[in-house]
């Protein structure tokens, strides 16, 4: 998830890290107007609610490396940032943020950042209910909870469903979103794509949005079919 870990910013909240007495960041909060104070980057967890989390600190933004790697480079090579740290200024003296990837790396943040960089709510009441996390293993999401992944991947998941929110109610826009599943490599979260989509068939379909479309695949030749039906309906939706 993209964050801003220790947000100057006066929100409520906005500043994620533990009070000064109880971890030893240096910038705490960061400076306004001084980005080599703030904490900006990506954070990810993994664990399950019964055991000690697995948890790694914050990397800087792929966005931000300042190199010549194009977007098709970064999609090839989804772990290429955890060679791009993030600068060691912002996280001088933090214990735990310095993406050593050990457990409970998260542990100078007293809480999950309430929204992620983009502004997206990480907490939505109940929504994150229909979450394959959820499902299987019927946890309350809790933002202070660092000490496993679950509550990270929750919060993940209603970002991505709060950005997919407010794309869909832009009435200047009038985005339609296709969402494709590749079932092959053990599931995917079939609910929050459908509700990413907004399907006919999604948990928060809403007459007022444009209604996309969900396609599953299970191999490379259903990959190719789902792309042929996609590209179909867009064709479709052009005339």
């Amino acid at each position: 998830m993209s964050a801003n870990l220790n947000d100057p910013s006066n929100l409520p909240g906005s500043n994620s890290l533990k009070s000064t007495s109880q971890s030893s960041c240096k910038y705490n909060p960061g400076t306004a107007g001084t980005l080599t104070t703030q904490m900006i980057g990506w954070i990810g967890g993994w664990g399950i609610p019964s055991q000690t989390g697995y948890a790694s600190g914050i990397y800087r933004l792929a966005s931000a490396a300042n190199d010549s790697n194009t977007a098709k480079w970064w999609m090839q090579n989804p772990d290429g940032d955890m060679n791009l740290i993030n600068p060691s200024t912002p996280v001088t003296n933090c214990t735990h943020l310095k993406a050593t990837q050990k457990d409970n790396d998260l542990d100078d943040l007293r809480q999950i950042p309430p929204q992620d960089y983009w502004g997206n709510s990480t907490s939505d009441g109940t929504a994150y209910q229909a979450s394959v996390l959820y499902n299987n293993f019927k946890t309350t999401y809790s933002s202070t909870n660092l000490d496993n992944g679950y509550h990270l991947g929750i919060a993940c998941w209603n970002a991505t469903d709060n950005a997919a929110k407010r794309i869909l109610a832009d009435t200047n826009m009038n985005v339609t979103i296709y969402t494709i599943g590749y079932t092959g490599d053990g599931g995917v979260d079939t609910a929050l794509l459908k509700r990413l989509a907004n399907t006919k068939d999604s948990s928060n379909h809403s007459t007022t949005w444009q209604t996309g479309l969900y396609v599953a695949a299970s191999d490379t030749n259903g990959l190719a079919l789902a792309f042929q039906t996609v590209a179909s309906a867009i064709l479709h939706l052009a005339k």
